[in-house]
């Protein structure tokens, strides 16, 4: 009945849903199952763990918008696409203060803090695309 019912919903609709989808919606799941345990936990917690599940956070966030254009949700829910935020932006500046942090490097410097200038500037440049 559940299969069904799912075959329904991803071919009868529209929806492009193929192997690759669905290894990707799987990676999202396992990504955001992990980053949650991963910051939920309370004892030995460090900053590099902090970074290491903001990392993965930010990259199952990132697959899963590709997985909502690639899967034509959004052409079916317009409003998806006002709402687009650009977490890969993120992905490389947070693997960076991981591996700053791992590797025992106590203070991140001013410059070093600049690394997250350019996903500002993509939020206030995609939102004034979007509205305008």
């Amino acid at each position: 009945m559940i299969s069904s019912l799912f075959l329904y919903i991803c071919f009868m609709n529209g929806l492009n849903f193929n192997v690759f989808n669905i290894i990707i919606i799987s990676g999202v799941l396992h990504g955001i199952i992990f980053s949650v345990i991963v910051l939920s936990q309370k004892k030995n917690i460090t900053n590099n763990t902090i970074y290491l599940g903001l990392t993965v956070l930010f990259l199952s966030l990132s697959n899963f918008q590709y997985w909502l254009i690639d899967t034509n949700i959004t052409n079916k829910y317009q409003f998806l696409n006002y709402i687009f935020i650009p977490w890969q932006w993120l992905i490389l500046p947070m693997f960076y203060m991981y591996v700053h942090k791992f590797i025992g490097r106590k203070k991140l410097s001013l410059k070093k803090k600049n690394n997250l200038i350019p996903f500002f500037n993509c939020i206030i440049n995609s939102y004034n695309t979007n509205y305008t």
